[in-house]
């Protein structure tokens, strides 16, 4: 035969309400104004969620017919962020508008002057912080335009979008 123990109950005053409120739901404060949740200021352009790097993988000028520079692009989200990114724009700065064009295997690219970008699209990726990429920066150019040109910068953007509780974070 079995043992039956019997189950032992707690009962702790504010608890439950705690777990609710942190679930999404608005709880009124001691002068019964509800409290908002911030909306955001402009999370289409949040370059404060990434730290960006970009190293120099391959040049070749001496060839006429093919002179290329390649760079390897790198984000790495920031720890202690969490939020829903439904997706990332990166923008590459080039010290020169002379290229004849751009390249990412990753993704497709777009080329406004100096800059070239490209959109990552991930669902939820940057939720919790940690996430990252790496991929390479094809400039296909003429041999004198491949021997001095050069990435100038990275920024990255997150795009933000509102969790399942219909808040920011």
């Amino acid at each position: 035969m079995k043992t039956y123990l019997k189950p032992m109950v707690l009962e702790l005053e504010d608890l439950a309400e705690g777990i609710y409120a942190a679930s999404g739901e608005v709880v009124p404060t001691s002068n019964d104004e509800p409290e908002v949740p911030a909306q955001p200021v402009d999370y289409d352009n949040d370059p404060e969620c990434w730290i960006p790097s970009f190293w120099e993988v391959q040049r070749v000028s001496s060839n006429p017919s093919d002179s290329f520079v390649i760079y390897k692009i790198k984000g790495v989200h920031k720890t202690g962020l969490k939020h829903i990114s439904s997706k990332q724009r990166v923008s590459v700065m080039i010290s020169s508008p002379d290229f004849s064009s751009a390249v990412c295997q990753e993704y497709p690219v777009t080329v406004n002057g100096c800059t070239v970008e490209f959109e990552r699209e991930k669902l939820g990726d940057a939720y919790g912080s940690g996430d990252e990429f790496v991929c390479d920066i094809r400039l296909n150019c003429t041999p004198e335009v491949a021997a001095q040109i050069s990435v100038t910068g990275v920024t990255i953007y997150c795009t933000h979008k509102e969790n399942v509780q219909g808040g920011w974070d």
